[in-house]
């Protein structure tokens, strides 16, 4: 969390406020020195002329307010870097890299199918069957069957469905939409088909 700028509305408040603030710090003598001469024109004592202020903030009010604006721009500098980390690290968590498409139990038999991105970039779905009603038709408990698509692949599949590229959250909801039931699998082949979407195919049974 940032000293002084902790979100990005603070650019817009605390940033010019303070700045102000600092340039009163170094311009105090002038400033109270017109003063004196608004409230008694007639009179130029030391202090209540702008004039005679001249050496006290030239030689010590600017100075420090000088400082003090270059600590501060540090800090807020700073401050502007963690914030913008801090949003990409947010954004970036908050991006979806897996989904559920479809999940089905019974008595005999447990489907599920999801997609997934894997370290490579790699768009990945996913099937397993369990249960004694795959044992029945495939001859062991489970059946796992999988695509996998390399980059330049998903991003012609992010194309094809009308997703900015490199939008992961909206490509897998996309797919979602369109696959979210038993026939998944086949149906996701049939459309990269049809899409010339190149892709490879694993089964395990």
């Amino acid at each position: 969390m940032g000293l002084i700028i902790k979100n990005r509305r603070h650019l817009m408040t605390r940033l010019p406020l303070w700045i102000v603030v600092i340039l009163l710090i170094g311009f105090s003598p002038a400033v109270i020195g017109l003063l004196g001469e608004i409230l008694d024109s007639e009179s130029c004592r030391s202090g209540d002329c702008i004039w005679t202020t001249v050496p006290y903030f030239s030689m010590f009010t600017v100075p420090v307010a000088f400082i003090i604006l270059v600590v501060f721009l540090i800090i807020v500098i700073i401050d502007s870097i963690q914030l913008f980390k801090s949003k990409q690290g947010n954004s970036k968590s908050a991006e979806l890299n897996f989904i559920s498409l479809f999940e089905s139990q019974s008595d005999d038999i447990k489907v599920s199918m999801s997609l997934r991105f894997n370290e490579k970039r790699q768009l990945i779905f996913e099937g397993l069957d369990t249960g004694p009603k795959v044992k029945e038709l495939k001859g062991g408990l489970d059946y796992e069957y999988k695509y996998t698509l390399e980059p330049t692949e998903v991003a012609k599949l992010a194309t094809v469905l009308g997703i900015k590229m490199g939008d992961r959250t909206g490509l897998l909801l996309a797919l979602k939409e369109r696959f979210h039931e038993n026939d998944a699998f086949s149906k996701f082949g049939v459309f990269m088909d049809e899409n010339d979407v190149k892709y490879e195919t694993f089964f395990w049974e």
